[in-house]
């Protein structure tokens, strides 16, 4: 099972926030960027789905957890939950690649 957690609230896990591969560059208004939260997890789709394509960093990181996952339940923390975040999105597109492998 894939959960998302948030590690300001004691959730334990592997982070995929800012600084690491899978971390959203399109930053929330509130945060001193440009985008709404709906509007910054449309790009940070968009931009996923190109590193996919392009054998980025990224899609290296997406394997690598769809592994991890295999072995157990696999919790992936941000800054963000409850709310909407790009960890949701990260979290589909495993349960995708894995969904795809069993195939």
């Amino acid at each position: 099972m894939i959960s998302v957690g948030n590690r300001h609230h004691g959730d334990v896990g592997i982070y995929v926030g800012r600084g690491t591969p899978l971390g959203n560059q399109f930053k929330l208004k509130q945060q001193g960027g440009t985008y709404t939260r709906e509007q910054s997890l449309i790009l940070y789709r968009e931009w996923l789905r190109r590193e996919w394509r392009l054998n980025g960093n990224a899609k290296a990181e997406l394997l690598r957890l769809a592994e991890l996952s295999k072995t157990g339940n696999l919790m992936l923390v941000c800054s963000c939950k409850p709310l909407a975040c790009h960890a949701d999105v990260i979290k589909s597109a495993i349960e995708g690649i894995i969904r795809s492998q069993v195939r």
